[in-house]
């Protein structure tokens, strides 16, 4: 497996795992799948920032991606990232999550980010216990923020400050 830097190549393999998960889960808030224009402009968001963009490869194919975006637009916020991780439903358990999750976290200190963050609905209890193995800290519930797949859902919010895990 190889960790990489995100190029405009990846994008149908990226578009492919995210539409998995908007179609079939609560993990990610958008209710349509994404077109091929859509990745192109978010891609966009990232190429040339200070905010990676990695994919992993398995014999050549992209079978999962991770990024840290801005928290927020103010000045303030600029060390505060938000974090994603996806996987392809075929690799998951397998260890590929915690290899982009390293690489990821590696990245964002080399950006010199302060604080990651992770928005996750409070039934996905994988992924919660997934960010407790990195040492991100339960600091909030939002509660009945979101709707989808007809049920309003609650979101907690985990915390991870860089350099002191």
């Amino acid at each position: 497996m190889k960790i990489r830097k995100c190029s405009q190549d990846d994008l149908p393999k990226i578009r492919s795992i995210m539409n998995h998960y908007i179609n079939h889960s609560t993990t990610i808030f958008d209710l349509e799948p994404k077109t091929e224009e859509d990745l192109n402009t978010w891609y966009s968001n990232y190429k040339n920032t200070v905010y990676p963009l990695i994919v992993a490869e398995v014999e050549g194919e992209v079978v999962g991606y991770a990024y840290l975006s801005p928290y927020r637009p103010k000045a303030a916020y600029s060390k505060t990232v938000e974090l994603s991780v996806y996987t392809s439903p075929d690799y998951q358990g397998k260890g590929l999550g915690s290899k982009l999750m390293k690489a990821i976290l590696q990245e964002g200190m080399e950006q010199e980010f302060h604080t990651v963050l992770s928005f996750i609905t409070t039934e996905n209890q994988n992924s919660i216990a997934f960010h407790e193995k990195f040492g991100f800290e339960f600091v909030g519930n939002l509660k009945q923020v979101g709707y989808k797949m007809d049920k309003w859902l609650d979101v907690n919010i985990y915390q991870l400050i860089l350099g002191e895990n």
